[in-house]
């Protein structure tokens, strides 16, 4: 019973994530500028439209890709490569020389949520390679405690993105760091790793649902750096 579960839950996680990565790619296309999981690169790349628009255009083809492999492990091989290759030759370089900025650990975590998504893709149903999972695990635990840091560090873009019509913004501000460095130390240390899960992507969900429409609507300039 629990395995058909994992197995029909892991394609409906593959089904959301592949079809995100079409959307994030079709918007990026449509803005002519590059989907939030590649920004902070090299400047010559994110300022040549045609380079932007093809990283944008093979955003959304791997998010087709994903939809069309009935497993997603090859998807996910290639998704993880990519990724994988854009975190160690641009994002890690930003912690390795702003070591105590905080936005180069956010920036990261962004990248690296969807690369350990793809990693457990690449992983199979089977789950028999652990390397990836144990990649996966710490690239989603680490990313989740810099998302934390960035409600405190970063209050001043945070607060503001707190639903109008809930009572002190600073508080949920507060209240969705604290949760996010919690699952982290959760996922990380492996206690109550499955729970936090569950309700880190439940929160995840919420502001989703509640913070990013009325942010992408008015067009505010900061949407896709303050992206968890």
């Amino acid at each position: 019973e629990w395995g058909n579960f994992a197995m029909h839950l892991t394609s409906l996680a593959r089904v959301l994530y592949a079809t995100a990565l079409v959307v994030v790619g079709a918007i990026a296309l449509a803005r002519g500028d590059l989907p939030a999981i590649w920004t902070d690169g090299p400047a010559a790349v994110a300022d040549h439209k045609a380079i932007a628009l093809g990283i944008a255009a093979l955003t959304a083809a791997l998010g087709l890709g994903l939809l069309a492999d009935r497993t997603g492990r090859r998807g996910g091989i290639a998704l993880a490569v990519a990724l994988g290759l854009w975190l160690a030759a641009f994002k890690l370089p930003l912690i390795v020389t702003n070591p105590l900025t905080e936005g180069a650990y956010q920036t990261t975590g962004v990248t690296a949520v969807p690369l350990a998504a793809a990693l457990v893709l690449a992983a199979g149903s089977e789950a028999r390679p652990k390397a990836p999972l144990f990649a996966a695990r710490w690239l989603f635990g680490l990313a989740l405690l810099a998302f934390g840091a960035s409600h405190f560090v970063y209050l001043d873009l945070t607060t503001p993105l707190v639903p109008h019509w809930l009572p002190q913004p600073v508080f949920w501000a507060y209240l969705t760091g604290v949760a996010y460095a919690l699952a982290g130390i959760a996922i990380l240390t492996g206690v109550l790793a499955r729970l936090a899960a569950v309700l880190v992507v439940a929160q995840m969900t919420g502001i989703l649902v509640l913070v990013w429409p009325p942010v992408l609507l008015a067009g505010a300039p900061s949407a896709q750096h303050v992206v968890e």
